[in-house]
Formats: structure tokens, sequence, C-alpha cells
């Protein structure tokens, strides 16, 4: 299934009362739609709720097929390690699983091929060159 990749300012989704933020911090080098990549590990602004303190957030998880700098690019439905989810929205799209489809059949052994002797010359012999090789 093709997923969205996630860029700095994309969300990262609510949990248990606490509001949504954004990704805060990417890639130094790799940019979707010119804004910095994100990728497993960067960071959301913090969150909080009444009551609460805020506790800082950061992606948990992401592709499993591209990375960003040796880190997993993040992707719409990557986990947040608080809770909540990544909500990607660049123009890039990853697909982290080949499409199902058939199964070619196997094929079969090419059967051998016989050289008639006439056509067969021994030692080597380069015509172009009028040489034996």
């Amino acid at each position: 299934m093709s997923k969205n990749a996630a860029k700095v300012g994309d969300i990262g989704t609510d949990h248990d009362g606490f509001h949504p933020t954004a990704i805060i911090s990417g890639s130094p080098d790799v940019f979707i739609d010119g804004i910095p990549a994100a990728r497993v590990g960067d960071p959301l602004a913090p969150h909080d709720k009444p009551n609460n303190p805020p506790h800082p957030r950061s992606i948990a998880s992401g592709s499993s097929t591209v990375f960003v700098n040796g880190k997993p690019l993040a992707i719409t439905g990557g986990a947040v390690d608080c809770g909540g989810v990544i909500i990607g929205s660049g123009t890039v799209i990853v697909g982290d699983q080949a499409p199902a489809g058939r199964a070619a059949p196997a094929s079969q052994p090419a059967a051998p091929v016989e050289v008639p002797a006439k056509n067969a010359y021994w030692p080597p012999y380069d015509f172009a060159q009028g040489k034996t090789l």
C-alpha cells in the first residue's frame, strides 16, 4: 500500500486528550516539496493537556524500504512514540510492499542445441582475420 512521505510541518495526531503537534525537525539535506524530509527519531513539538505537563514526542516508525540519512523515512500511519500517528502531506509517495500479482510460470530449461559437424571448426578459426585463434 502506498503512503505519503512526511516532512517538517506535517502532523502527529492527538492521543488521550493531548492535542496534535507538528514535526519540528528533519533531514539536513533531503527535501520533500522543498521542506526537510522527516525520519524515524525526528521530534515533534511537545504537547500537553490540562493538569498534565508537556511531554516530548518523536517519530517511532516509518518506511521499511526507504531510508534518509540512514534512518527510515516517516510516512503516513507511522507511529509517534507517545501515541498517535503521522499524517504525511508531501507529494512523494512510498510503496513499502510490492504490488500483488500473479507469479510467472517457471521457465523450462532450454533444450540443448546440436551444432552440425560441418559448421564446427577445430582449432577455432577467425574467418575475418584468416587465422587460427
